[in-house]
C-alpha cells in the first residue's frame, strides 16, 4: 500500500513540479520531455491515508509504483516503462 510518504519520494525521484492545493493537499505534475505525462494527489490528513491511486495516474502498475517509493527504480525506469505502454511523449 502507498502512502503520502510513498507519494512523496515518488515525485522527487520522478522530478515533479509540486503545487500546493491547500494545507491539506499538494498535486505533483510530471513531466517529461517538456510534457505532462501524469499527475497525482498528495493527500494529507489523520493516519496514514491509501494513495494507491498514484500509479494508475501516472500510467505505471502498482509494483512499480511501490519499486520507485522502494528504491529500486528511478526516473529511467519510469521513462522504460512508459515507452512501453505508449505513454511516452513524442
Amino acid at each position: 500500500m502507498l502512502v503520502a510518504k510513498d507519494g512523496e519520494i515518488i515525485a522527487h525521484k520522478l522530478k515533479a513540479f509540486i503545487k500546493k492545493r491547500s494545507r491539506k493537499h499538494k498535486v505533483a505534475i510530471v513531466r517529461i520531455k517538456g510534457k505532462e505525462v501524469g499527475r497525482f494527489n498528495i493527500r494529507r490528513g489523520s493516519g496514514e491515508l491509501d494513495h494507491n491511486y498514484i500509479a494508475r495516474q501516472i500510467y505505471i502498475s502498482m509494483r512499480e509504483a511501490e519499486e520507485i517509493a522502494g528504491c529500486t527504480k528511478n526516473l529511467p525506469d519510469y521513462e522504460a516503462s512508459l515507452k512501453n505502454s505508449g505513454h511516452y511523449p513524442s
